[in-house]
């Protein structure tokens, strides 16, 4: 019995692991994109106030 609680409680915190990676990659996924977002909105402003001063 003890074993077995044992090896739950591990694969419980394995899974917890590879749960709260998935989180972090998938964050750092969301954080770029974000920035690329953000870059590009830059830019566009950047070219349409080219264009308006023209």
């Amino acid at each position: 019995q003890n074993s077995q609680n044992s090896q739950n409680s591990q694969n419980s915190q394995n899974s917890q692991n590879s749960q709260n990676s998935q989180n972090s990659q998938n964050n750092q996924l969301v954080n770029q994109a974000n920035q690329t977002t953000q870059g590009l909105k830059y830019v566009s402003n950047q070219y349409k106030n080219q264009l308006l001063k023209a």
